[in-house]
């Protein structure tokens, strides 16, 4: 979606550069950022055992968002427990800062723990957003001055649309490329399109998820909310038929066979509940049915 916006939003850096930027390096290269973790799947072997099928994935390196490590305006906060939660406080115990390089900061110090953010510039911009997503119920109207709100328009919307509930506390990348201005990135989707959970999810007709502060943000920025909703949903984007093929085209290099064996390697998992490409297609259109009734604005 964000590929479709008009420039600059499509970097998603949203970043106008010099031509001729100098030094080069204070602006970092933007042809291969894709601004997500990418993957391929692939099926694991240990001395002729399978071991199931798994994702190797990309890391999240700077390079990938668009980051100058050096550029103290540069900051990407990613989130390390259960309860970083961005309608609280800053915590810094809860988010590692990725980028900027900062001297003597450790980052995750120990598993699910963050160290103090030791530039107080740095640190002031950090709980400069916090103090605004934090208040958002009363704040809302300021949002130009924090968040580029046509992100965090499409974050709400990919809540909703597939079923994105792991969201509370959880899985959140925040990122600036002036220090002032936030966009948030989805991170970690393997539990969406009904596939955990029991059968009765493929019609689930209420909201995923309100967690967070997103309730408060669905209800406070409605209006663009709806708009955009309905903008891709006319234009054939939010459909059906535009999202499975970028599932279908995943998939169908992975053999049937492997399927079957990846199946019955972790059946306790499955618990005869395996995720089908029926059952997203099933999912994603029961979920527009509800979402249509909410957000789609009368042609």
């Amino acid at each position: 979606m964000l590929a479709t916006f008009e420039y600059p939003l499509n970097k998603v850096n949203n970043k106008v550069i010099a031509l001729n930027p100098s030094p080069r390096k204070n602006e970092a290269w933007i042809s291969d950022a894709k601004y997500h973790t990418d993957g391929i799947v692939v099926g694991l072997f240990n001395r002729g055992s399978f071991y199931g099928l798994y994702t190797l994935r990309l890391k999240k390196t700077r390079e990938n968002y668009a980051l100058d490590n050096e550029n103290k305006d540069h900051i990407y906060l990613d989130s390390l427990t259960y309860s970083s939660r961005i309608s609280e406080p800053f915590n810094h115990t809860e988010w590692e800062a990725k980028s900027p390089k900062m001297e003597g900061y450790g980052g995750e110090i120990s598993r699910g723990v963050g160290d103090v953010i030791p530039d107080p510039v740095v640190l002031a911009n950090i709980t400069r957003l916090f103090d605004f997503t934090s208040q958002i119920n009363t704040r809302w109207t300021e949002h130009a001055d924090y968040i580029i709100l046509p992100y965090w328009v499409v974050y709400a919307i990919i809540i909703e649309v597939f079923g994105h509930w792991d969201i509370d506390g959880n899985n959140v990348n925040l990122i600036t490329w002036d220090s002032k201005h936030w966009a948030i990135i989805p991170y970690d989707m393997d539990h969406v399109l009904g596939s955990t959970g029991s059968q009765s999810i493929l019609t689930f007709s209420n909201w995923v998820s309100n967690a967070d502060g997103w309730g408060t943000f669905k209800t406070r920025y409605a209006p663009e909310i709806k708009a955009m909703y309905t903008k891709y949903r006319r234009n054939g984007f939010l459909t059906v038929e535009n999202i499975m093929p970028y599932y279908i085209n995943h998939t169908k290099h992975v053999p049937r066979e492997m399927y079957e064996a990846d199946i019955a390697k972790w059946a306790s998992i499955y618990s005869n509940n395996e995720p089908t490409i029926e059952q997203m297609m099933v999912y994603l259109k029961s979920r527009f049915t509800f979402l249509d009734t909410h957000w789609l604005l009368p042609a």
